[in-house]
């Protein structure tokens, strides 16, 4: 008996490469390292140049939060307006947020998170830094 062969679908190529150009999104991958193998949970250990600095700004200072919220809104686009995170961008909304240390705060807006989030000590000052930390504080509010 002879077996007859269809001849493939024109669509069934493309409709494989779709499948294997998408199946890497579709891991499930529980840890909170990315790629580069950073950490996006905040645990690690603060480096040197941060550990132990604090925000020199009162938690209410007008001057501080206005400034600060003018740059996180130039800047910070990623963790959306209201800070609750757009796309993968850490929620800045959470009680987890509020309770991280200002040396953990500086340490990450200055020196970004991998691919994950930019540094910004080359394009904003310390004092920019901690104006934006000062803003970020209010949005878990």
């Amino acid at each position: 008996m002879t077996r007859k062969h269809r001849c493939p679908s024109p669509w069934s190529i493309p409709f494989l490469a779709s499948l294997w150009l998408t199946a890497p999104a579709c891991e499930n991958d529980d840890s909170d390292e990315d790629d580069d193998g950073h950490d996006h949970s905040h645990d690690e250990t603060v480096p040197d140049p941060y550990a132990g600095r604090t925000n020199p700004n009162a938690p209410d200072d007008p001057s501080a939060l206005a400034a600060g919220q003018a740059l996180f809104e130039a800047n910070c686009g990623c963790h959306g307006a209201s800070g609750t995170g757009a796309d993968d961008a850490t929620d800045l909304t959470t009680p987890t947020a509020a309770a991280w240390p200002d040396d953990l705060w500086l340490w990450r807006v200055s020196d970004g998170l991998g691919q994950a989030m930019p540094a910004f000590k080359g394009n904003l000052s310390e004092d920019q830094i901690w104006q934006v930390i000062t803003y970020c504080r209010t949005l878990a509010g």
